[in-house]
């Protein structure tokens, strides 16, 4: 017994040493963690000969419990809300993928004369792929709110939503049976995983959170951490023992459950470092059970495997979304994201052995495919990504543009186009709403599209990369154009065509990061602006503010910053000269509005004539009247009793414009955010 706690004990510290190394060593290449973790653990496992101790029957022990746990965890962080931004094509383009994806495999399967029930699990272990490897390699490049990452993403759980059915009807449909009915068994597996189900949404969802709402009330943090994994591991047991079930089925519904509680989040904070670890110790003992020598002796099966997962995939997933109206480029992204294999497939993989349909040797065909298109999905996405700015520049996508929804006014103006409606581009729509300004939006997202229509935008349906799209919002008469896309690619390309359309109409774009604004101030955009970049600066400007700096010093510290970040790339027109003149001004340069009485004796006289620069230092910089502002007025401009001047200068030029013109000449002192000059 003490032999087997240390056997036990060392093979925990083996497994653990290794994530830590192979997590280390995929960070600096900048791959996904749990490709570390598994080839970390095919160096420390019993076929390479680092460690010819290790116990495979204590891997497979730490592989369950660390299954039950990933999925305990991703039924508790699941959410029906990221389903519905793309749920059409999530649905039916996703499920479309799940079943193209099985005939696939069953047919490779079939031609090499694999048995019937190897190419079912070969077929269902294909279709799935690793969310865990997307939302790592979405982070990594900076995609999470991209389009193409959402439908990645909304696929990918409705490929995990289809394990359920996959592990309630296997085991009936390749077990061999010669008194059953097949078609009796699995009826029989769907209703046992029915009344589970039905079971766990009914009493559960009532039962469950009442009992953890009792434990958190005890304020025992020790208490309601043993009660989740109670809870996890327990409806594990009790799915298999008495429903018949995959304990990671169990595990997935209870965390299902579970999310839809009011203690979600606290579960959450306190499921996810166990699920870390023992997802980590999954991935790792995974790793240990591939044996390389394996993958050398049948790489010609191997190389076919791979291909099917890469190539073979992406093409059934191409077909599956193709009919959906995205543009091309997000397409060829989702097929290629998609074009792997991951974690729910290894469980398919493990109850397969574990029921003892496949062996060995499917049962490492399947980890090596995975462990390998895992390795090269990052840079296929790199690879299709160059193939959709060939595709852009030589073979333009004329069949996905779409009519726009409402016509746009012929007669439309000095309008605002804005391309994207994105959370950029609603808090802008909104904001132009309110200033009761005309615009126009293009939208590729029907939904999205729908909703600025709803609120009432004038919207063209269509992708604004596309020039025959861009020609209905009128560019040629707009006031300016703001794109706010997410993807670098879309937005380069989005500002090219702009630029090739109307040489001299101002564009304003959003980078996705600081390293996109050459790129796209070359392009032809004259404002960049890096929503991440201007987030930090306002942190950092709140930060300053608490810790008691005044606000001339650190808006001249904001505008050094400003102009370090932007100023390299910027067009040298005569706006920009001016906006870096006004930020390379001297620290305490800051304008102020102030308001002329009504019956002010300077009412009729010029500004030149009042030789206010040269008496005082101070310049007016911008003059309000009516609801008119002059920029930079004229110095034979006559000045009006009630006029707003904005005033430039230190604060001792500006008492001085004060006490020049005397406190009987002024009226009150007008607050900056009332009256903002336009850049």
């Amino acid at each position: 017994m003490e032999m087997e706690t240390v056997s036990i004990a060392y093979d925990l510290a083996l497994a653990l040493s290794a994530a830590l190394l192979g997590g280390i060593a995929s960070h600096y290449l900048r791959l996904p963690a749990l490709i570390g973790y598994m080839l970390a653990g095919i160096l420390v496992g019993p076929f390479v000969g680092i460690s010819p101790t290790a116990d495979t029957e204590n891997i497979q022990l730490l592989a369950e419990i660390g299954v039950v746990m990933l999925m305990f965890g991703v039924g508790v962080d699941f959410s029906l809300q990221q389903l519905r931004q793309v749920q059409r094509i999530a649905l039916f383009g996703g499920g479309t993928q799940v079943i193209l994806t099985i005939a696939l495999g069953v047919l490779v399967g079939y031609l090499l004369n694999w048995p019937w029930a190897w190419q079912i699990f070969f077929g269902c272990a294909l279709a799935l792929s690793s969310t865990t490897v997307l939302l790592k390699i979405m982070m990594d490049r900076g995609e999470l709110d991209t389009k193409h990452a959402q439908i990645m993403i909304g696929v990918s759980i409705v490929q995990d939503l289809s394990t359920i059915l996959m592990v309630s009807l296997l085991p009936a449909v390749t077990l061999p049976n010669d008194n059953g009915n097949p078609l009796l068994q699995v009826g029989t597996s769907l209703a046992l995983t029915g009344v589970f189900v039905a079971v766990m949404l009914v009493l559960g969802s009532r039962f469950v959170p009442l009992v953890l709402a009792r434990i958190a009330k005890t304020g025992s943090r020790e208490l309601f951490l043993l009660a989740t994994v109670v809870l996890s591991l327990g409806t594990a047991f009790i799915a298999t023992s008495v429903f018949g079930l995959s304990p990671a089925l169990g595990a997935f519904i209870a965390g299902m459950v579970v999310s839809e509680s009011d203690l979600h989040y606290r579960v959450l904070g306190e499921v996810i470092p166990i699920r870390d670890m023992f997802g980590i110790l999954f991935f790792v003992s995974v790793g240990m059970l591939i044996d390389p020598m394996f993958v050398v002796d049948n790489i010609g099966v191997v190389l076919i495997v791979v291909l099917t997962l890469v190539g073979g995939k992406f093409l059934v997933t191409l077909l599956a979304i193709w009919w959906f109206d995205y543009s091309r480029r997000t397409l060829l992204l989702v097929a290629a994201g998609l074009a792997q294999m991951g974690e729910f497939s290894f469980i398919l993989a493990a109850m397969g052995m574990q029921i003892g349909v496949i062996d060995r040797y499917l049962y490492s065909l399947i980890l090596a495919g995975a462990l390998i298109s895992s390795l090269i999905t990052p840079f296929f996405l790199r690879a299709v990504n160059r193939l959709a700015d060939w595709l852009d520049q030589h073979m333009p996508a004329k069949d996905r543009i779409a009519a726009p929804l409402p016509a746009v006014p012929p007669g439309i103006r000095d309008h605002v186009v804005i391309c994207g409606y994105g959370r950029v581009g609603q808090h802008l729509v909104e904001a132009l709403h309110e200033l009761n300004m005309r615009h126009i939006v293009i939208e590729q997202d029907y939904l999205r599209a729908q909703i600025a229509r709803e609120h009432g935008s004038t919207v063209i349906y269509g992708d604004s990369s596309m020039p025959s799209v861009l020609a209905g919002a009128y560019l040629e008469r707009a006031r300016v154009a703001v794109v706010t896309v997410p993807e670098t690619s879309a937005q380069r390309l989005t500002v090219q065509q702009i630029r090739e359309i109307v040489p001299n109409l101002p564009i304003i774009s959003r980078a996705r990061q600081p390293e996109d604004l050459p790129q796209l101030y070359r392009d032809g955009a004259n404002d960049v602006v890096v929503p991440i970049f201007e987030g930090g600066m306002e942190i950092l400007r709140q930060t300053l503010l608490r810790i008691g700096l005044s606000a001339e010093t650190i808006q001249s510290y904001s505008d050094v910053v400003h102009s370090r970040r932007y100023e390299p790339w910027q067009q040298p027109d005569a706006d920009s000269q001016l906006l870096s003149c006004l930020r390379r001004a001297q620290q305490g340069l800051t304008i102020e509005w102030y308001q002329l009485r009504p019956d002010s004796a300077y009412a009729g006289r010029t500004i030149g004539s009042l030789r206010i620069r040269q008496e005082t230092g101070a310049s007016i910089v911008a003059l309000l009247r009516d609801m008119e502002v002059f920029v930079n007025p004229e110095a034979t401009m006559m000045l009006q009793g009630g006029d707003r001047l904005a005033i430039l200068g230190t604060e001792e030029q500006r008492q001085g414009f004060v006490a020049w013109l005397g406190w009987g000449e002024l009226g009150m002192t007008v607050p900056l955010e009332m009256h903002a000059v336009p850049s």
